[in-house]
């Protein structure tokens, strides 16, 4: 499957960021787009000339990490697979009566869900006006109190600070995480599905016009242009409530862009 082999930093709201490698892989290969809808080489004419094998791949190849990169905006999430995280927030210091710490300065939601697992955290105990010193914070164990504790209700996780509580700070918070789900979990199977549901009537709407000259996607950034040449008869309805119950929800935070 196509990947990018970029380095993406994508802003998740006001006080965190995020740096993904590889940020858009395929859900779908070209021999299973092949295999499913049936098309071929041959199918495909770009004006009186058959389409070559090499425009052929590259049109699978193409359309199904458009597709794939679509489904995820939409979606408002990074990836459905695992994916390395860097996210970046704002320590909040102690804001209680008496300088006291409230429970909110204690605790951090993490943006991506479902997380897999916590890789490090870590803070810049530098000045403002020094340089950056970070510092390894550890997590509660059967065999060390640690620093903080991962608090996991259903698909949602937080890391919840017991001692060193991040001081007031910007960007001075560091926390590397794996998020998404395990490749052999349901969902992606269904993903799948929806994939291959829009890139066969892509190429259906296609070979009625016998257009195999379409448009090339080679980032997430070009994604929108698929979507304005899909329209509305292959972006069907029924398609956009399949994928509703796998937006991320409001309380995960703000949509990234």
């Amino acid at each position: 499957m196509p990947e990018s082999e970029d380095q993406i930093l994508v802003t998740l709201g006001e006080t965190s960021e995020v740096t993904l490698a590889n940020a858009s892989r395929s859900y779908l290969s070209r021999t299973e787009i092949e295999a499913w809808a049936g098309y071929c080489q041959t199918s495909f004419k770009i004006g009186n000339d058959e389409t070559t094998i090499s425009d052929w791949v590259e049109l699978l190849e193409s359309l199904a990490l458009g597709v794939s990169a679509w489904i995820d905006r939409y979606c408002r999430r990074t990836s459905f697979y695992p994916t390395q995280i860097r996210e970046y927030r704002q320590g909040r210091g102690r804001t209680g009566e008496l300088g006291s710490y409230r429970e909110q300065d204690r605790v951090f939601l993490l943006r991506e869900q479902p997380v897999i697992g916590i890789i490090s955290v870590r803070e810049d105990l530098g000045s403002e006006s020094g340089v950056i010193s970070w510092a390894d914070r550890t997590p509660r164990t059967t065999s060390a109190p640690g620093d903080y504790q991962v608090l996991r209700t259903g698909d949602i996780t937080e890391i919840r600070f017991i001692r060193n509580i991040p001081r007031a700070g910007y960007d001075n918070l560091e926390i590397t995480y794996m998020a998404g789900y395990n490749e052999a979990h349901p969902i992606h199977q269904e993903i799948k599905n929806i994939t291959r549901e829009i890139v066969t009537r892509y190429l259906e709407k296609k070979k009625k016009s016998q257009e195999a000259d379409v448009a090339r996607w080679q980032s997430t950034d070009q994604a929108a242009d698929l979507l304005r040449e899909l329209g509305g008869d292959v972006l069907t309805e029924d398609l956009k409530a399949r994928l509703a119950p796998y937006q991320r929800r409001a309380t995960m935070g703000r949509p990234w862009r």
